[in-house]
């Protein structure tokens, strides 16, 4: 089995591609985290982990849709596929700013601009970072401006 995990700021294309490449894994989503201010972000993650877990213990494959820009979720995620002994895929979307800004601007439930910028610097921080995290595969997804 094998855990999958989305990088890239709001707006980058994750759920597209996860739409359209998770195949029969089990798909976790934090998007419900953009679009319902009411949902406690912790217990939702908490929650994701818990499901991935399971699933992958059961020898399903899961697919994480997230934006996993700061490091310290990128390893919680690697240290949860090790309890499980899946291997593991980093997608990244390197998907230019300008266009992720776009289209974030154009959601009905954007994602606010300060919060915005931290997923930029730390989107930007991950792509130093990212050399030295044990995934099995790492994936770039360019998008087309």
């Amino acid at each position: 089995m094998r855990l999958t995990v989305t990088c890239g700021i709001p707006g980058s294309g994750k759920s597209t591609w996860v739409a359209a490449n998770a195949g029969s894994s089990l798909v976790l989503s934090a998007d419900i985290l953009r679009t319902d201010r009411t949902v406690d972000a912790w217990r939702h993650l908490e929650w994701m982990k818990a499901q991935a877990l399971t699933a992958l213990r059961a020898g399903r494959d899961v697919t994480v849709d997230i934006c996993a820009t700061d490091p310290k979720h990128r390893a919680q995620w690697l240290t949860l596929a090790r309890w499980a002994r899946a291997r593991t895929r980093l997608v990244l979307f390197a998907t230019p700013h300008t266009v992720a800004l776009e289209r974030n601007a154009a959601r009905t439930h954007a994602v606010p601009t300060e919060d915005m910028a931290r997923y930029i610097r730390d989107f930007d921080a991950a792509l130093t970072a990212l050399q030295a995290e044990p995934w099995d595969e790492a994936i770039g997804v360019g998008v087309a401006t």
